[in-house]
């Protein structure tokens, strides 16, 4: 695949407590992630099945840790919290430094939480959109932020206005723990299972 995206921006979506299991997975004949399944198998899409993430205490911000520089989270602690102002030789940077991509994080929650605010800096993330710059009152949010539906479709106007060619991140928070759904967003056709 060398070279196969140069110059073609470049949209990473973070899934928070996703699971590979979980594509082309069925539950009750429907399918459990209708619109991944095509993003997944979609003809231009490059999605990997072989990837597997070693997360420590820093969770999810080891998740990103990795997915940006390549390297483990610490045996005890946080990347993000110990280290938080660091330079990093991570992909924001680079892929900004090389090849002159805007680079930015798309998130729905405060930037402080796991020192973000601070981290993408050091990673050479140019732009962080943060619950700073979303409506997340009421129904809008869950208990870790802006739904997913409502970040990436209040993104759009960001992202539009974004340098191209862009490298941007997505990071969801809909699934996370405790895994509910308000009654507004549930699909009253799909029925769960008792898991």
């Amino acid at each position: 695949y060398y070279g196969i995206a140069k110059g073609k921006n470049v949209i990473i979506i973070h899934l928070e407590s996703f699971q590979q299991f979980s594509i082309d997975q069925k539950i009750n004949g429907k399918e459990v992630t209708p619109f991944l399944n095509s993003l997944y198998h979609g003809k231009d899409t490059i999605s990997f099945s072989n990837f597997f993430n070693e997360v420590g205490q820093g969770k999810t911000s080891d998740a990103e840790n990795m997915l940006e520089t390549s390297t483990f989270g610490l045996p005890s602690g946080s990347v993000f919290t110990k280290y938080a102002s660091n330079t990093f030789q991570a992909m924001p940077a680079i892929i900004s430094q090389r090849l002159g991509y805007s680079t930015a994080v798309f998130h729905g929650n405060v930037a402080s939480f796991w020192n973000r605010n601070t981290v993408y800096k050091s990673m050479g993330y140019q732009h962080f959109f943060d619950a700073s710059f979303y409506d997340v009152s009421g129904e809008k949010s869950e208990s870790w932020g802006l739904k997913d539906k409502l970040l990436f479709k209040d993104s759009v106007a960001y992202l539009e206005k974004l340098q191209q060619p862009f490298y941007v991140k997505y990071l969801t928070v809909t699934n996370h723990y405790p895994f509910t759904l308000d009654t507004v967003d549930q699909d009253p056709n799909f029925k769960t299972s008792d898991t």
